[in-house]
């Protein structure tokens, strides 16, 4: 936690501590990202800088949140304390990325009602990331901040990552008996790690080391200071995880890295709806399976398979929801051959909005959803093999993203300009329906 926060108070002063003669940047990092040693004395933040930042306050926070298990172990004005150093560390992390990584023309910091323990009154610029104490040695138990996270810290964590993340997913868990649950929240911690070191900014080379350093540590005994891996590991002595699925999760997303890397990209980078559907069985079916080991399911051949089909019906419904923000990001998921047929273009017009001037990317979208309804029947054959809660869990899973597939059939240029999803309390109903054992057909 003292390091992420000393990282951040870093990020914010990369302009000030260069005008003295200080640069706290990683001479490698800067090679990585392109950062020549005079971008640091220009009057604005180079593009290069910029995604540099991002990359070096994803790892602050990154640490920040794996130091954010003390909270739970302190009591009384401690525990009050340090949750407010957290929260100010996080403050000051979200006004970096509010100000577009901008730290060479003027620090970026905190706004001061959401960093606890500034004062309105003050002048000067706000520093919204103070120093921790470090333990006296008088203290009995110095010791106890130094440790790694109990086993409960680590699961507690991960269902913090999840409820924070994930909220569809989180919908459905809640109505899994809690050790299930802890164990599919630290499935979807990791899964989510993997993800995101897809999406965050940084070079090719940079984003398929982090994956492979992912599958590296998969093969050995977990890091007892990483919440995430110490929780999937107690949770795969517990269940029978086919691990080797979190592996094809990583190809998966070096696939989006090697998309980044396309240029070409705009005209569909799967050609076919085959080669998409192994893309969805990679990043998506994984986790289904993995799912599956936590839920247990009767003896059936076909178990997997249904698992299998139903997490590819879940990653069609994001493919339609997403197409413009992933355009927006240079992802095309949609198959040349679907797009060819259609004579649809994924073009955006100057308000970022999707152009659909022929109309063939609204019957695209509902001929995509109509056979994604194929996939959802199919995999819907799992309920039957399952536990009753385990089965509610994952109707409430299937029907809220199979309604949300619905609303976006009925409707398809809704996700020109917006990213679909459902309120709260449909949510809610799809899992009050889940429970009574009724789910989409």
């Amino acid at each position: 936690m003292c390091t992420a926060l000393q990282l951040i108070e870093h990020w914010q002063d990369v302009g000030e501590d260069r005008a003295r003669g200080r640069t706290y940047v990683p001479a490698t990092d800067l090679a990585a990202y392109r950062v020549a040693d005079t971008d640091l004395d220009a009057p604005v933040s180079s593009p290069a800088l910029r995604r540099l930042m991002s990359h070096e306050t994803a790892r602050a926070v990154a640490l920040l949140d794996r130091g954010s298990h003390l909270v739970g172990r302190l009591r009384g004005w401690a525990r009050l304390a340090v949750a407010g150093y957290v929260a100010g560390g996080r403050a000051a992390a979200d006004g970096l990325r509010r100000a577009g990584y901008e730290v060479l023309a003027g620090s970026p910091g905190a706004r001061r009602a959401e960093a606890p323990g500034i004062s309105p009154r003050s002048r000067h610029r706000a520093r919204p990331v103070p120093s921790l104490p470090v333990p006296s040695p008088h203290d009995p138990e110095p010791e106890r901040l130094m440790t790694a996270p109990s086993l409960e810290d680590a699961y507690a964590e991960c269902e913090a990552i999840t409820r924070r993340e994930a909220r569809n997913f989180h919908y459905g868990i809640r109505l899994l008996p809690p050790p299930k649950r802890s164990a599919l929240s630290a499935v979807y911690a990791l899964a989510r790690r993997i993800d995101d070191i897809g999406d965050e900014d940084g070079p090719y080379a940079g984003k398929t080391a982090a994956l492979e350093a992912v599958r590296a540590g998969l093969r050995t005994d977990p890091d007892p200071a990483d919440p995430v891996m110490v929780a999937v590991a107690d949770a795969a002595r517990r269940y029978p995880i086919p691990m080797g699925a979190f592996e094809e999760l990583v190809d998966g997303v070096a696939a989006d890295v090697r998309m980044d890397n396309d240029p070409d990209v705009a005209s569909g980078f799967y050609g076919s709806f085959d080669e998409m559907v192994g893309y969805c069985r990679a990043v998506a079916g994984s986790v289904g399976r993995l799912c599956l080991g936590i839920f247990g399911s009767a003896p059936h051949p076909e178990a997997s398979r249904y698992a299998d089909a139903l997490g590819i019906a879940l990653q069609q419904t994001n493919i339609l929801r997403d197409i413009r923000e992933d355009l927006q990001n240079g992802r095309v998921y949609l198959p040349r051959e679907d797009l060819e047929r259609f004579g649809a273009e994924l073009v955006l017009d100057e308000h970022g909005v999707l152009v659909d001037k022929n109309g063939g990317l609204a019957e695209l979208v509902r001929f995509a959803a109509d056979r994604a309804r194929g996939w959802y029947a199919d995999g819907l054959r799992l309920v039957p093999l399952l536990d009753r809660r385990s089965a509610a869990c994952t109707i409430a899973m299937a029907g809220i993203y199979r309604r949300l597939l619905d609303e976006i059939a009925a409707d398809p240029p809704s996700v020109y300009h917006q990213r679909r999803s459902l309120s709260g309390w449909q949510k809610a109903g799809v899992a009050v329906m889940a429970l009574a054992g009724r789910g989409p057909r």
